[in-house]
């Protein structure tokens, strides 16, 4: 069965990554369309100079967009394996990954948010190298980096931030004030350099105007069809599912697990606030979301001893995210 193939068989699973991924957007690489830029997202920092060097060929965009998708499935494999699963080469994260995002209809091509998860996803892996350990201000200056990094492709990623400075002191031995600083000063250096550059090349308003309507315009509301709710309503049942086993063995497990996972419940309610509180803020904040879920949901099917429920439940997710691919 395919989760088994997945879960336990290393080259398997291997070779079901990129043919997942390839399948379901199969459709958009046949039939590429080009992207709606909202509130000026295409002209900021550096998606602005990544948007002016990238074709406007439409394969071309969706292509890229689907490479980074791939690589950010591995950055999660990563991450499972180096962080939380030590002896795990199930790339059941990265496959998760690839189905959860591609629920959400209309980002199947270059959008903002592809090149931001990368720095986000590396951002991650330094925050947790930085457990247990005394004074790790090197791993948490990068974390803040890289997340910076991200928020010059796409602004809203820098919303996290303040999850991120939570975990500083979640994940450091003696923890204190300077966690959170190094951390803080991290996310600072990307945008003092691309104010600087933009103050030589007097450009600095427009940077600033830029960001500004990345928090203030007005979006129309979110509109979905009902093959996108019922996903979205399987995905909310299977998150509290998820949280459910982990609550159950949570006086079992590490504490670096529990560390982490609280983290990302923490990445997790971001998410849902910014969404709800910043009026520029659209539904492409949901495939931020999925990182977080996407670990919880690979915790609960590692956790299910039953064999068919657990082939049930991911095949229909399968059979869901490719119906609302084919719409």
């Amino acid at each position: 069965m395919l989760l088994q193939l997945i879960k336990n068989h290393r080259k398997s699973s291997f070779f079901l990554f990129p043919v997942v991924l390839t399948g379901i957007w199969i459709k958009h690489l046949l039939a590429p369309y080009a992207y709606t830029p909202v509130a000026g997202e295409d002209r900021l920092a550096l998606f602005g100079l990544f948007n002016g060097l990238v074709p406007a060929h439409l394969l071309t965009r969706s292509l890229i967009a689907l490479v980074l998708l791939a690589l950010n499935g591995l950055l999660l494999f990563r991450i499972y394996r180096e962080h939380l699963f030590p002896k795990s080469w199930s790339m059941l994260p990265a496959i998760l990954f690839v189905m959860i995002t591609s629920g959400i209809a209309g980002y199947q091509t270059l959008h903002p948010v592809w090149l931001a998860l990368p720095f986000m996803a590396l951002a991650i892996d330094r925050l947790f190298a930085s457990f247990d350990q005394r004074k790790p201000y090197a791993s948490l200056f990068n974390a803040g980096i890289f997340l910076s990094l991200g928020s010059l492709f796409w602004f809203h990623l820098i919303f996290m931030l303040p999850a991120f400075l939570i975990g500083s002191h979640m994940m450091a031995r003696d923890s204190g004030w300077r966690d959170g600083s190094h951390m803080f000063l991290g996310a600072l250096v990307p945008w003092i350099f691309a104010f600087a550059i933009t103050f030589l090349t007097d450009s600095a308003g427009n940077l600033a105007t830029l960001i500004l309507s990345q928090v203030i315009h007005p979006l129309p509301p979110f509109t979905a069809t009902l093959p996108v709710l019922i996903f979205a309503g399987l995905m909310a049942v299977l998150t509290l599912a998820g949280s459910y086993a982990i609550l159950r063995d949570y006086d079992h497990n590490k504490v670096s697990f529990r560390r982490f996972y609280i983290f990302f419940f923490l990445l997790f309610l971001s998410c849902v606030a910014v969404y709800f509180l910043v009026p520029a803020v659209n539904s492409s904040i949901f495939i931020l979301a999925a990182l977080p879920v996407t670990f919880l949901l690979s915790n609960y099917f590692e956790s299910l001893k039953r064999v068919i429920p657990g082939e049930v439940i991911f095949t229909l997710i399968l059979a869901l995210v490719v119906y609302i691919q084919l719409l």
